[in-house]
């Protein structure tokens, strides 16, 4: 009988300690997203400082995309509004968001040195994407002249 009470007892913490943690698919795949987003900002920021070319990243809803701000005439860049081949993976470097997450915010570019930038000069105040699911919303911001990222 003890062990049987023990055991009741034992199920019902390792039930209340689920319980707590559990977070609901919209929550993880936002949560996740954002990162992901945060990330890849820093390696574009990274490929536009190593190839020494301007880069974009375009939201579009339910993804994004990066794309070259001018052409040189050969890759990565040969035209302006080429997609950049992601060297990570060599597909293009477009992310499709899931599980309902979509993507707000305007098209931030980065300088040659990795900067953003909105035209020739750098930015002055912050430029945040949001990413949504349900009624949950998390930011990505990224700060002017430095180009630091911050999730929220």
């Amino acid at each position: 009988m003890v062990e049987l009470v023990v055991g009741i007892l034992l199920i019902g913490v390792l039930a209340a300690a689920f319980v707590t943690r559990f977070q609901p698919i919209s929550t993880f795949a936002i949560n996740q997203q954002t990162e992901l987003l945060a990330q890849n900002i820093r390696h574009i920021q990274a490929l536009a400082s190593a190839w020494g070319v301007a880069l974009r990243i375009v939201p579009n809803g339910g993804s994004y995309s990066v794309v070259c701000v001018d052409g040189t005439g050969s890759a990565p860049c040969a035209n302006p509004g080429d997609t950049v081949t992601n060297p990570t993976d060599n597909a293009p470097f477009i992310v499709t968001l899931g599980d309902g997450v979509t993507i707000s915010g305007f098209a931030t570019e980065f300088d040659k040195a990795g900067r953003p930038v909105n035209g020739a000069a750098l930015l002055t105040a912050d430029r945040v994407f949001t990413l949504s699911a349900d009624s949950l919303s998390r930011t990505v911001t990224v700060k002017p002249v430095t180009g630091f990222v911050v999730t929220s």
